[in-house]
């Protein structure tokens, strides 16, 4: 909509049309808002980025008529009017299957209550979501459209081959541009995150995963592999390369590859990976943590990764973006008011944050301590059907209460002290206890604290 040259007006401006900010876009349209769509780089998608979403992420998307895995658009009663084939190359997920470290027989850990999620290319998402939200009649998409300056109810942008900065006015902005999120920057909102390690994403072709339609945590390397199928014909290998202690990045050679992963990979896809690396189909990404604390102020809001992102070992971060999309749209009058959001996002996703940081912590960590709490994870999940489908509800994102963070931890101490001696237990417990009492905390005291978080510590910047 326009009523001079070099001046627009829409009812939401969406910063950013990666699957969160697209998947915002139609959220405000499906509510009859007129929407503007910008992404300044569309050759973004191609980078190394999420390619596993949990039931709650491919839940939301069908909401919003985006059926992932395929078939007519699904979800509230608008299948067929902007329906159409899903994904190229998605696959259906069907939970996790953990590899442990001490050589043991790995650990399946499925979705329970028929839930399901699914993989694929990162770019092949961000195609279907943005395709899904530019054929919509109240979306105005446009791509190379570069923001430069954001306001309370107005941004500018200038595009390339343009005659000048457009100015755009909108009842609502939202943010979702990623981990360099100009419109967080706009909010003067501090660059908070701590650096944790390097990913390498590795391309695996004509491979036979262990366990097909679940994503294969494999531990005992350097850093935890995630693999997962991308394509029928693909499958990707994301490989932690933990940071020095001196905060330095780890080689990134083919050679050290090669000689870090694959004593701990499985067998069969051994030859896969070695023709990668001989083929240089490797893509690499920094890893890093930034508290999920900050949402915007106003008529601005910020969304997925412009919120924050932990290690993405558990894979939860686009599921919970595309929540946060969903979620800005649904106020009874349209958008939701930004302190709302706030709240509600803030609390619906500190368990998954809690649950992706010590699980990381937990099975990593190389100290006496760590290790045993590690072989009780080991043996909870065996022993107990409860505790395998409660980790997965939370994993799943469908799980947000606190109270079943803490039960997980009393199953664990009660684990923990059944294979220990009672000093030994303490001293394990010691070292952990901060991560339910950081869910025991009020809300109002939880703003406070986790702002200043660090993957290791729920509490406080710095402590270990």
């Amino acid at each position: 909509m326009t009523d001079r040259i070099g001046h627009l007006q829409y009812d939401a401006a969406v910063v950013g049309a990666g699957p969160v900010g697209a998947a915002a876009a139609l959220a405000f349209a499906r509510r009859g808002a007129r929407v503007l769509l910008l992404e300044a780089n569309p050759g973004a998608a191609g980078r190394l980025a999420g390619e596993w979403l949990h039931p709650a992420g491919l839940e939301a998307l069908a909401r919003l008529g985006v059926d992932v895995l395929g078939g007519a658009a699904a979800g509230a009663g608008h299948a067929g009017a902007d329906g159409g084939p899903g994904a190229a190359g998605a696959t259906e997920g069907r939970g996790f299957v953990v590899f442990p470290d001490d050589g043991t027989e790995p650990i399946v850990l499925p979705y329970p209550d028929g839930l399901r999620g699914a993989s694929l290319e990162h770019h092949a998402l961000v195609a279907l979501v943005r395709a899904r939200a530019a054929a919509h009649p109240n979306v105005t998409l446009r791509l190379g459209a570069r923001v430069t300056a954001v306001e309370d109810g107005r941004l500018t942008i200038e595009e390339k081959g343009g005659a000048g900065p457009v100015v755009v006015e909108a009842a609502r902005i939202v943010g979702a541009d990623g981990r360099s999120s100009v419109v967080r920057r706009a909010l003067g909102v501090a660059d908070d995150s701590t650096a944790m390690s390097s990913m390498a994403g590795v391309e695996l072709r004509d491979v036979t995963l262990p366990f097909e339609g679940h994503g294969h945590v494999v531990l005992g390397g350097p850093g935890p592999v995630l693999m997962y199928r991308i394509a029928a014909d693909r499958a990707r290998a994301c490989l932690d390369v933990p940071h020095d202690a001196e905060g330095r990045p780890g080689r990134r050679d083919a050679a050290a590859l090669w000689s870090s992963f694959s004593p701990v990979l499985p067998a069969q896809v051994l030859p896969a990976f070695r023709r990668a690396l001989d083929e240089s189909r490797v893509q690499w990404a920094g890893i890093s943590f930034r508290p999920r604390a900050q949402y915007g102020r106003g008529s601005v809001a910020l969304a997925g990764d412009a919120v924050g992102y932990f290690h993405p070992m558990t894979a939860a971060g686009m599921s919970l973006g595309i929540l946060d999309a969903e979620r800005l749209a649904a106020g009874d009058g349209g958008a939701v008011d930004t302190a709302t959001y706030r709240r509600e996002r803030e609390e619906e996703s500190y368990v998954p944050e809690l649950l992706a940081c010590s699980l990381y912590q937990a099975l990593t960590r190389r100290d006496a301590q760590s290790a045993a709490l590690r072989h009780a994870v080991y043996r909870l999940w065996r022993a107990s059907d409860a505790e395998r489908r409660r980790t997965m509800r939370i994993l799943a994102c469908v799980e947000t209460r606190a109270d079943q963070f803490r039960g997980a931890f009393q199953s664990l101490t009660r684990e923990l002290v059944r294979g220990e001696t009672m000093p030994a237990a303490l001293s394990v417990l010691g070292g952990w206890i901060r991560w339910p009492v950081a869910s025991i905390l009020p809300g109002v005291f939880r703003r406070a604290y986790r702002a200043h978080s660090t993957p290791a510590n729920p509490l406080s910047r710095g402590a270990a």
